[in-house]
């Protein structure tokens, strides 16, 4: 069953390196979330985006909202999804949504905008150098794909259910995680329970 895991890894890394648009940045596959939200197809999933900073404060903060540029529009389905700026003016902005190329108009404040990190993968996402709802969610969506369904914001983790078993618990990776310098290991459960157990040791 981990051969196979693995090979299902390998084989949406390979996809995702030949899917690609303009920018560098990387398509993604996968199942969107369930819930309120719909079931995407696999070509529905793969069309957004990968970006480490997509989002960001509101009212252009730390965008220009020039044509070519990424932002996040709001979505009834997804809540955030990323589009191409095709024209902006009198504090308005068209937007070609990502995937169905549908154009939308909105306010500009009504749009998030992007930073520059767009590439970058990272466990913390205080580090991007825009936050906001999208970028949390695409990140967090991104790496739900990837079985990476622990991710710190900040000192917070937030956990996703992954809806199958994974091979990331058990006590070879508890020892992973005990004492030592954990802050350096990727986000986990047992990492905050570790370092919260060292804190309660230092102050008794």
């Amino acid at each position: 069953e981990r051969e196979r895991e693995k090979e299902r890894k390998k084989e949406r890394k390979r996809e995702r390196e030949r899917e690609r648009i303009p920018g560098g940045r990387v398509l993604r596959g996968g199942e969107a979330g369930r819930g309120r939200r719909r079931r995407k197809t696999q070509t529905q999933a793969s069309s957004y985006p990968r970006s480490a900073a997509m989002a960001g404060k509101r009212a252009r903060r730390g965008s220009s909202l020039n044509r070519g540029e990424w932002i996040w529009l709001e979505d009834d389905d997804d809540a955030w999804v990323p589009g191409l700026v095709t024209a902006r003016g009198s504090g308005r902005v068209s937007a070609a949504k990502w995937g169905d190329g549908h154009t939308v108009t909105v306010d500009e404040d009504k749009c998030d905008s992007s930073g520059v990190m767009m590439n970058a993968a990272m466990d913390n996402l205080v580090d991007l150098d825009v936050l906001g709802e999208g970028s949390i969610l695409h990140h967090i969506r991104q790496r739900y794909y990837d079985n990476d369904i622990y991710t710190l914001v900040g000192g917070i983790l937030m956990a996703v259910n992954p809806f199958q078993l994974l091979d990331i618990y058990g006590m070879d990776k508890l020892n992973a995680y005990a004492g030592g310098d954990v802050e350096t290991l990727p986000p986990h459960v047992y990492r905050t329970a570790s370092m919260a157990y060292t804190e309660l040791r230092k102050t008794s």
